[in-house]
């Protein structure tokens, strides 16, 4: 499966009030990606989830363009490994043992930085 390449964006018909297009590479030649219709003007908030439907995936375009898709699937572990990497970095600092805390950072950043590889390995995966 692939995906429709170059940055997304939105237009609006001849009938401004009745259509929506998502399409790509706006600046070359666009290409239709989806027709929103509706049989009445588009509601703000309609508007509005077309708008973070085409910023969602470009900025998933923008991590990986080979495969968004892959990016999309893994915002939740990003954000989890995130969490637990500002955790494991600020341990050593809070945490009070007989071992140097020198040794503490070292273990800390080494963990922080395994973690964040397998993160990323999410990310950069193909399907």
């Amino acid at each position: 499966m692939s995906y429709t390449k170059g940055e997304w964006g939105i237009t609006k018909s001849n009938n401004k009030d009745y259509a929506l297009y998502v399409v790509a590479d706006m600046e070359v030649k666009p290409k239709g990606i989806a027709l929103i219709k509706n049989y009445q003007p588009f509601s703000d908030e309609m508007e509005a989830n077309t708008q973070l439907i085409v910023t969602a995936v470009n900025a998933c375009i923008k991590l990986n363009k080979d495969n968004p898709l892959a990016v999309a699937e893994s915002i939740s572990d990003l954000y989890e490994a995130l969490k637990k990497i500002s955790i494991i970095l600020a341990n050593p600092l809070t945490t009070r043992t007989e071992e140097p805390v020198t040794i503490r950072i070292h273990r800390a950043a080494d963990a922080a930085w395994q973690l964040s590889l397998e993160t990323l390995a999410k990310v950069e995966r193909s399907k």
